[in-house]
């Protein structure tokens, strides 16, 4: 449930993570102490985690590629 810091990439901001994503090196440093000033909370965070697995992430891929082929 800790609070986290990353870069931006596509990737992450599909998934809607709750990192909280930046560009440059100063947006980091503010990040970062907005983080530790004021971390939130953790359970949004973990129920992320929970559901932002890979069983999940395989079964959504599945999913998907299944209904490609079956032309949905």
């Amino acid at each position: 449930g800790l609070p986290v810091v990353a870069t931006r990439w596509d990737e992450l901001e599909l998934m809607n993570s709750p990192a909280v994503l930046c560009d440059s090196e100063p947006e980091w440093a503010r990040a970062i102490a907005a983080a530790i000033e004021t971390p939130g909370d953790p359970g949004l965070r973990v129920e992320y985690a929970r559901t932002a697995d890979w069983s999940g992430r395989v079964t959504s891929m599945l999913d998907a590629a299944f209904d490609a082929r079956m032309g949905s």
